[in-house]
């Protein structure tokens, strides 16, 4: 049996494509998910090629009453890009940049310094990763990458690289 969202209200979601599309595509991830970084290139194929058709949202899984300063800071710092940047794909690129640097071992000085200039006040991220936290709760979300097309869970047992053939049945039904 798949999951259904209890809570639809995407608001406070980083959103792209299409906000007034009927057809909704909601990614669940952390940017230090092994598996959230390995599913992100197909993701950002959906979104290059649904944008036009789909609101497609995104939310980060935090727990900002565990975590660390380091990881919360990362959540703060993308979320002020996504906040900050006149253009929203660059929070998308941000994002990819930071799965590429996310390692121990990896300098992350590189990424920090090419994206500094949208890091600001964490008052406003904060705010916005706490809806993300509440969102998170309220629907059960226990794992990531988790992706929801429309108000329903995409089955665990599908591939996540195989999503991209669901999306015209999506668009079909709307």
């Amino acid at each position: 049996m798949q999951k259904k969202l209890i809570d639809t209200n995407f608001s406070g979601a980083f959103v792209f494509g299409n906000e007034k599309a009927g057809g909704t595509l909601t990614f669940v991830t952390n940017p230090f998910c092994k598996h959230c970084k390995e599913f992100y290139p197909v993701f950002l194929k959906l979104v290059k090629k649904y944008s036009d058709e789909l609101r497609i949202n995104i939310f980060f899984d935090i727990d900002l009453s565990r975590d660390d300063l380091d990881n919360r800071t990362v959540h703060v710092n993308l979320t002020n890009i996504y906040i900050n940047s006149e253009n929203k794909i660059e929070f998308l690129e941000a994002l990819s940049g930071w799965y590429d640097v996310q390692g121990y071992s990896e300098d992350k000085s590189g990424w920090y310094q090419k994206y500094s200039k949208y890091f600001g006040s964490s008052e406003n991220a904060l705010a916005v990763l706490k809806g993300h936290e509440e969102w998170v709760s309220s629907n059960g979300v226990h794992f990531t990458p988790n992706i929801f097309i429309n108000d329903t869970e995409y089955p665990v047992q599908y591939e996540r690289a195989d999503l991209e053939f669901f999306i015209p049945e999506l668009l079909s039904e709307n």
